[in-house]
């Protein structure tokens, strides 16, 4: 009680307690209504095999509004117990997640994994603006969502499968966020590759089956990349940053399934030629796989572009 009355009430517990109780009625009500709209077969955006009838429909939006509720009132929902930080779920409708007023400030760690292929995120982000650690699976998105630019704090980013298209406009926001350490954009159509170079604290970038025809930029300016994950793309020409970076760099470059030109696999087994004995990058083509001189784990191992978060 001391804890809410110091954390939450402050200096004036009566206007704090009616904010707050009003806050959660209108959460209820928003809930109520999209709950509501999800009732309706026409709600369905795909043809699954067996459609859920509309008590099904209803059930599994009334567990997904009871669990935001929970988490609005910083009840624990967490299967790890790790407290009221972390909001999770498999998200077992179809159909766009409620656009709510309400702010969940003190999330830090949301992960959603659909299990209806219908999903859609549509303005449900706006909501978390304390991000940190982003994870969305299969949730279709075909822009790049607003609300994550508003993430000042977001340093792990993945969005797996989501259908998301980047433009230019979407990819400086994006190569705006300078704290990612962690970018995962794989499975989507994305077009357009993104710019890290403002990335300082970047580890891990996964862009494999994203329809790019280029390299990102910025890669060489990366002291603490350790992987570059690339296959199964329209990359022809890699490029000249990719050899701009050390040798010495614990790196690891995937560029299987890729229809590199000879000017560029020329170019990477120069790289690997000219290299010194303490090299530690390694990347890997089809006919090309460089080994680090020291032990390392095996070329497949420190990435993934599957439906995982750390």
């Amino acid at each position: 009680m001391t804890a809410f009355i110091n954390e939450r009430l402050k200096s004036d517990p009566s206007d704090v307690l009616f904010r707050l109780e009003t806050e959660l009625a209108t959460l209820r009500d928003e809930l109520a209504i999209w709950t509501a709209d999800g009732e309706s077969p026409h709600a369905q955006t795909s043809e699954p095999e067996r459609v859920p009838t509309s008590v099904e429909r209803r059930q599994t939006r009334e567990q997904f509004s009871a669990k935001l509720q929970d988490i609005w009132q910083r009840k624990s929902v967490s299967k790890w117990e790790e407290g009221d930080y972390q909001f999770s779920h498999y998200v077992d409708f179809s159909g766009e997640l409620p656009r709510l007023s309400a702010r969940f400030e003190y999330v830090t760690e949301l992960l959603l994994t659909a299990n209806e292929p219908g999903a859609r995120i549509g303005a449900f982000l706006d909501s978390f603006p304390n991000i940190q650690c982003l994870g969305i699976f299969g949730i279709k998105m075909e822009e790049f969502p607003s609300g994550i630019f508003q993430m000042r704090q977001l340093s792990e980013l993945t969005l797996d499968g989501c259908s998301l298209k980047l433009s230019d406009v979407t990819v400086e926001g994006l190569s705006r966020i300078e704290m990612l350490t962690r970018l995962n954009l794989a499975n989507n159509p994305l077009t357009v590759a993104p710019h890290v170079g403002y990335m300082a604290g970047l580890t891990g970038l996964m862009l494999s089956n994203a329809n790019l025809s280029s390299v990102p930029s910025g890669i060489d300016t990366l002291s603490k990349l350790g992987v570059v994950a690339l296959h199964d793309n329209n990359i022809s020409d890699v490029g000249y940053e990719l050899f701009d970076i050390p040798d010495t760099q614990e790196l690891f470059v995937g560029l299987t399934n890729n229809p590199l030109s000879d000017a560029s696999r020329k170019r990477i087994s120069q790289y690997l030629e000219n290299s010194s004995m303490d090299r530690k990058v390694e990347i890997q083509t089809e006919d090309v796989v460089s080994e680090s001189d020291s032990d390392s784990e095996s070329s497949e191992s420190g990435f993934s572009t599957g439906s995982e978060s750390d």
